[in-house]
């Protein structure tokens, strides 16, 4: 006879025929497991150890994790969600909240983070918090779970207090300022910020400000709230006051101008903490949350609209006489119902927007988080020009619901309503005012241009022509319309000229005309603004100024493009929902808070559109003397330095004079036209081809004995035959001195003359006996030389005859000079000089009057145009959103036990995505138990798996080796993993010491992740079985056997041993949920540890049960089931089967009082082959003896003679199943090995 050991050394093998099948395989097992080192040694095989009943729950198990020894589980039923804690084996409820999730296929995810819960079970995945520190439970809203942190949506009183006593502040009333807030939370959290309010103008005498409000609707666990001013509208928030509101929901503070900490630009910037609508994949890692697969954006599922319009005439000022001059009508008063231009009291100051000028007004929808889709609707709002226009400087904007069913209007996930505002999208700045006089500046022709010549001068040398008064020959010397502003600078309103600028100005004959011109601005002097001249646009004939018509608006267009993607503005106060209601379907925001108008929740006081400029009253003065004669004084001394001016030509110059027959005489006085331009002072005189030297020179109250002398200088010239040859010449020069006073020139004193009669070089010495122009008072140059006069000279030379030679040809006479031919010093008296300037004309001179204009600022100090710009919005373009399938984002940091808490703070620039082929994102899963271990986030996809280094990035060396380094990013490099796996099923996906595992449905395969990458663990011999797998499976481990089960419902369980690398065993399954615990996590109801070391926890129906060390196959289900395992027994050739032995381990087969010595319905045995025949070997039938327990195989029970005379067991292929049958389950049965004792079959030899 001989003996084959069946041992359980592999695992189960369903792909290989049996015949084939390897030893060590088996074909089938239920309910055991094969122990690989641990009690009984290698390949023992034993029940698998069963479960008690820790604890009950309300509800269907969704998902758990564990913590501290603390589990955390999530469970639901039709309406409501629940958050337990397990501590032993008592179930605490922390928290119930209304889901409000229909459909049952929805895999959430439950993860801890700090003292922090994290989880997305509710409205299709919107991620919720709890902080497990917190003792009150109860039923909890959305609005106070949800991740996201409610930011302050109130609008507080904020106003100016005004001092006029001296005790004002600088700071405060020279700068425009505008306020934010936000909540900070009991987690330590801070909300984004709110809304901003409008721009708070600057004006004179700020003492404070004041802000006030009581709370009406505090979100829950909110501790303090935090005020911001910033300076204008853009740029950085600083912290001004924080107010306890934990136990008190009055807020009241006084901020002087004091400032504090600035909050980082990043979180000014914020629109709104980007935390998804909601989410399909949440994990956390490295102490931050990750949520991808996200739903950014709303849809508008409203069923009706609403429409926005601009209705009647808008906000026009009061016609009540008063002492106000303007362009719009009568003179006004300041009163609340005419222009009231400050923002103190009750902040009722009206806001017009710019003249002249295009916007676009829209409005939006927010949830209470303050998270929008953009504007839905606009409509272009067109002001006047110098006038009300269509809408007035104010519109009334009307918000028309097209159903009296109000809520069919607003989407259903909308809180509030609020205008928005573009900026202007005519103008990027606006200057406006009235100007003291407008003039002509005439300039001859032929004169350099004074205001691009490059020169500096206190004024320039034009006829200033008041208005029109112009003879017909004036009307080509008109250079510029120049504007006085005069007035404006001296009433603290100053403009800077910028290239581009231009105005628009009345320009009218009287005192009520209009005649609106727009110029193009050239340059600026002083409060004088250059503008270029347009005949067809000024056509006046009249002399006319008259400070209350010349109103202007000097303004810089924007340019093109930049209306592209226009932006709209927060510049509104938020409307709650609640403000509308049915049956009216005509809202109004408007300046008189006529019609309609809604009002500002708890501010009585109802809402007003928002202009970018504020009514201000100036006090302009008059002219109190003519513009137009002006005299100043300007000092100097008359040492001898100053006595004495230089002039100079230091370029080399050459003229060709002529070229004739021979024989013939010529005459000539073109002289110096071509030369070699060099940088001295000398120009050549278009009218008398001279060289003309300029510089200034100052001479007023001469005497007798003053004078000009040429006291020094030479010239060297040179007369040369280019070709031929001369036999006269007669060359003659001189220098004459000119005066230029408003661009004419008067010759004065007497020249110097200089001679050339031959051929050669000559030099002149001009200074050998000191020539003597005249004398000034009787030498005919006793001339008055104001400021900006000129002293010029100028050098002629002259060829007045040449004669050539007889048969010499053609002939040419070449006049040079040396390279450095004039250098001259002359000698006068420089004094004091008075400057009188006299024009045509002369302005109105008049007293003190207040105008009213639109003013971007009334800082007197840099006054910037900061428009009432809040949050930025565009407008949307569709009504369905797409969800960001494959985008990972990740939040701030929380460092537990300190004050920095940033988890739920969220940046839309914060994500990466993976490939898009990958499929949506089902899953992100560490690949380490603790959060603040390992670099690697698997982001599981559908089709693919991605793997994600944290702070991390994957570089290639020369060599082409993929190597890790460190990276300045949280999110570093994503790469897909070999092989093309993905994953449906979330509640499959487990992580182990290192391992994933999960079920890949479209392929039909068990994937499990390491370090190596990706391996389809379900090739290792079950193929076949998992091939035919459709029901959605669950997940998890039992740790005692590092084994990982892939659940597919009742009796459809397997396990993948991480010891054995091998598929071990079937198990009965239907397990709802299961976790790892640590060690004596799980108590008995003797509050004792159920099981050391770390130990499986399973969900199923409302029972928790746990690993029990002492009890056995009643795995999950509270009966116990049989366990068993079958072999396959081949041999080349038929073989008889006679007997079994089996191998076991410690007494639970053992019982002395039976005979032989076996307990009583423990196991049977059976046979089959592929002849279709059977036996059994039972536990009656057999005898233990010591360790083993021997039985005889009996014949075949399909046989004639039955299992006593029947046929004996003869195959080739014999299969042998092992079956424990006690239904108790405090045994194990621990088995070693099957032995089964065979012979040849009659004629067959082995």
């Amino acid at each position: 006879m001989q003996k084959e050991r069946l041992l359980a050394s592999g695992g189960l093998n369903t792909d290989v025929e049996e015949y084939f099948l390897p030893k060590g395989d088996y074909i089938d097992a239920k309910n055991i497991v094969v122990d690989s080192g641990l009690s009984g040694g290698q390949g023992t095989i034993k029940k698998i150890e069963g479960v008690n009943s820790i604890a009950s729950y309300t509800g269907t198990i969704q998902v758990a994790c564990e913590d501290e020894n603390i589990i955390y589980f999530l469970t639901v039923d039709t309406d409501d969600a629940r958050i337990y804690k397990l501590v032993g084996s008592t179930p605490t409820e922390l928290l119930k909240y209304e889901h409000n999730i229909d459909s049952t296929d929805f895999d959430p995810f439950l993860k801890k983070i700090g003292d922090i819960l994290v989880w997305n079970y509710a409205e299709g995945g919107i991620p919720l918090y709890w902080l497990t520190t917190r003792t009150a439970s109860g039923t909890y809203t959305l609005a106070q779970l949800k991740l996201i942190k409610e930011t302050p949506n109130f609008t507080p009183v904020i106003l100016k207090n005004i001092d006029a006593t001296g005790n004002e502040s600088d700071f405060l009333s020279n700068n425009d300022f505008q306020f934010a807030m936000r909540y900070q939370y009991d987690t330590k959290e801070y909300s984004a910020l709110s809304s901003f309010s409008k721009v708070f103008k600057a004006e004179p005498d700020i003492l404070n400000y004041t802000i006030t409000h009581t709370l009406t609707n505090k979100p829950s666990f909110v501790e303090k709230i935090f005020f911001y001013v910033r300076i204008g509208n853009s740029g950085t928030f600083r912290r001004i006051d924080t107010v306890d509101i934990s136990s008190s929901n009055s807020i009241s503070i006084t901020w002087n101008g004091d400032i504090l900490e600035s909050l980082p630009d990043t979180i000014s910037a914020k629109q709104f903490d980007a935390v998804p609508i909601n989410t399909q994949a949440i994990e956390v890692a490295e102490n931050r949350i990750l949520l991808a697969n996200n739903l950014d954006d709303y849809t508008n599922d409203a069923t009706n609209t609403i429409n926005i319009s601009l209705v009647g005439s808008g906000y026009t000022i009061s016609t009540t006489n008063g002492n106000i001059k303007n362009y719009f009508g009568n003179d006004v008063t300041e009163a609340s119902n005419s222009i009231n231009s400050s923002e103190t009291g009750t902040d009722t100051a009206h806001k017009p927007f710019a003249n002249n000028s295009t916007y676009k007004i829209g409005y939006a929808f927010y949830d209470d988080n303050m998270r929008t889709r953009g504007v839905e609707k606009s409509v272009d709002y067109q002001t006047g020009d110098f006038a009300y226009g269509t809408n007035g400087i104010i519109p009334t904007i009307k918000l028309t619901f097209s159903n009296s069913d109000v809520s069919t209007c607003l989407p259903t996930w909308a809180k509030y309503v609020q205008v928005l505002y573009s900026k202007n999208l005519s103008k990027s700045y606006v200057y406006e005012g009235y100007a003291s006089a407008y003039w002509f500046e005439l300039q001859e022709e032929g004169l350099a241009d004074p205001l691009f010549s490059g020169q500096t001068r206190s004024t320039f040398e034009t006829r200033r022509v008041l208005k029109l008064n112009l003879d017909a020959s004036d009307l080509k010397n008109i250079k510029f319309l120049t504007v006085d502003l005069m007035s404006m600078f001296r009433a603290g309103k100053v403009y800077t000229y910028t290239e581009g600028d231009r105005i628009r100005i009345n320009l009218a004959e009287t005192s009520t005309a209009t005649n609106i011109v727009d110029l193009k601005i050239l340059g600026q002097s002083g409060s004088l603004i250059f503008c270029e001249y347009d005949l067809g646009a000024i056509d006046l004939t009249n002399a006319y100024t008259y400070q209350e018509n010349n109103y202007f608006e000097i303004y810089s267009p924007k340019q093109i493009g930049d209306e592209e993607n226009t932006l709209f503005f927060e510049g509104g106060n938020l409307i709650p929902i609640s403000a509308f209601s049915d049956g009216t379907t005509d809202y109004f925001i408007s300046e008189d808070g006529s019609n309609t108008s809604i009002p500002i929740p708890s501010v009585s006081r109802p809402q007003q559109p928002t202009g970018d400029m504020i009514f201000e009253k100036l006090e302009l003065v008059e002219y109190t003397q003519t513009p137009f004669k002006d005299t100043t004084t300007v000092s100097g001394t008359e040492d001898a330095t100053n006595q004495v001016i230089e002039v100079e030509c230091n370029r080399q110059l050459q003229q060709f004079l002529t070229s004739n027959q021979s024989g013939s005489t010529f005459t000539s006085t073109s002289t110096f036209s071509n030369f070699i331009t060099n940088d001295d002072d000398a120009t050549i005189d278009a009218s008398t081809q001279a060289i003309k030297l300029t510089n200034s020179y100052l001479i007023t109250n001469q005497d007798s004995s003053d004078t000009i002398k040429l006291v020094d200088g030479t010239a060297s010239l040179t007369l040369s035959v280019g070709s031929g040859s001369v036999s006269a010449v007669n060359v003659t020069g001189s220098i004459q001195l000119f005066h230029e006073q408003n661009g004419v020139e008067t010759q004065i004193g007497t020249q110097k003359d200089i001679t050339l009669n031959s051929v050669g070089t000559t030099s002149v010495d001009f200074g050998s006996n000191n020539h003597t122009f005249g004398n000034l008072s009787s030498g005919g140059i006793n001339r008055n030389f104001n400021f900006d006069d000129k002293l010029i000279v100028k050098l002629k030379i002259t060829a007045t005859t040449v004669t050539f030679n007889s048969g010499s040809g053609f002939a040419t006479l070449i006049l040079s000079t040396s390279a450095d031919p004039l250098h001259l010093k002359f000698q006068g008296d420089k004094s004091n000089v008075t400057r009188s300037i006299v024009f045509d004309n002369a302005a109105g001179v008049g007293n003190q009057d207040n105008y009213l204009i639109r003013s971007i600022s009334k800082a007197e100090k840099n006054p910037k145009w900061n428009t009432s710009s809040g949050k930025p919005s565009i407008q949307v373009t569709s009504d369905v959103v797409n969800r960001k399938k494959s985008n990972i984002r990740y939040g701030g940091k929380y460092i537990q036990g300190t004050n920095v808490n940033d988890i739920s703070s969220f940046f839309f620039l914060n994500e990466k995505e993976v490939a898009e082929e990958n499929g949506p994102i089902r899953a992100l899963q560490r690949t380490s138990k603790l959060q603040t271990e390992g670099q690697v986030v698997l982001a599981i996809c559908e089709k693919e798996t991605s793997s994600l280094y944290l702070n991390e990035r994957i570089v290639v060396d020369g060599a082409g080796n993929s190597l890790i380094a460190s990276s300045g990013q949280f999110l570093g490099s994503i790469r897909n993993l070999k092989g093309g796996y993905g994953c449906k099923d979330v509640k499959s996906i487990v992580q182990f010491r290192g391992n994933v595992y999960w079920w890949d449905s479209n392929k039909k395969k068990v994937i499990r992740y390491n370090r190596n990458g990706l391996t389809p663990i379900s090739e290792i011999n079950m193929r076949n079985y998992f091939s035919s797998q459709t029901a959605s499976p669950v997940g998890y481990i039992i740790p005692t056997y590092d084994m990982y089960v892939i659940d597919f419902g009742t009796d459809n369980a397997i396990g993948f041993s991480e010891r054995n690398k091998r598929w071990i065993s079937k198990y009965n399954g239907a397990v709802e949920y299961g976790i790892v615990t640590p060690s004596g996590t799980i108590k008995n109801s003797s509050n004792a540890a159920a099981k050391y070391g770390e130990q499986a926890l399973f969900f199923k129906g409302t029972s928790i049960k746990g690993e029990s060390s002492a009890r056995f196959n009643s795995y999950v289900n509270a009966a116990s089931s049989n366990a068993h395992i079958q072999f396959v027994l081949n041999t080349p050739t038929p073989i008889t089967l006679e007997n079994v032995t089996i191998s076991q381990l410690g007494s639970d087969f053992v019982d002395f009082s039976q005979s032989n010595n076996l307990r009583t319905s423990t196991f049977d045995i059976d046979f089959d082959n592929e002849n279709g025949q059977t036996s059994k070997v039972k536990d009656v039938n057999s005898l233990l003896q010591d360790k083993y327990i021997y039985g005889h195989i009996m014949r075949d029970s399909n046989s004639s003679g039955g299992i006593i005379n029947g046929d004996f067991m003869i195959g080739t292929t014999n299969k042998v199943k092992l079956t424990i049958t006690d239904g108790n389950d405090d045994r194990d049965y621990k088995i070693n090995l099957l032995s089964i004792g065979y012979n040849p079959s009659s004629g067959h030899d082995l």
